[in-house]
């Protein structure tokens, strides 16, 4: 399913004492800037929220201020502690601080721990498609998009 919600004026997210949180900047096609926010704790990796610009999809203007949330992912001992929501928040200020107007990401709608966190924090379902897959045996929670 896909999700949206407008990039309003997001508040910067407070600080937390248990992660370190860094962004970092890449650009995208049209030279609209791609976005990766980690948490880090004692040097490792524990969360991340993958960004890239609206005219990787598709080469139409009206995309020049979409963001498209690629990726979000919370190591599974690190779950339910608020990681992803506030990776999540802190990657919308990011984002309307590089002008985008609209957040955009697909997740499963079975993963009902991701569709309640994008919902809470202000996504609507746009579309609902469907696909087969194989089911290969993993976890429909193992990633929270």
């Amino acid at each position: 399913m896909t999700m949206e919600r407008p990039i309003d004026t997001p508040p910067l997210p407070d600080p937390r004492p248990d992660i370190d949180v860094n962004v970092e900047r890449t650009i995208g096609k049209d030279n609209r800037p791609n976005l990766w926010v980690k948490a880090t704790t004692k040097g490792q990796t524990v969360g991340n929220v993958r960004t890239i610009s609206g005219p990787f999809y598709a080469s139409d203007e009206s995309l020049n201020t979409v963001a498209y949330t690629r990726w979000v992912d919370v190591a599974a001992s690190y779950r339910r502690r608020g990681i992803a929501r506030h990776l999540l928040r802190r990657a919308l200020h990011e984002m309307h601080k590089e002008g985008y107007t609209m957040a955009r990401l697909n997740c499963r709608e079975k993963n009902l721990p991701a569709v309640a966190l994008y919902a809470s924090e202000g996504y609507v379902t746009r579309d609902v498609s469907h696909a087969y897959v194989k089911d290969l045996g993993v976890d429909d929670n193992t990633s929270n998009s």
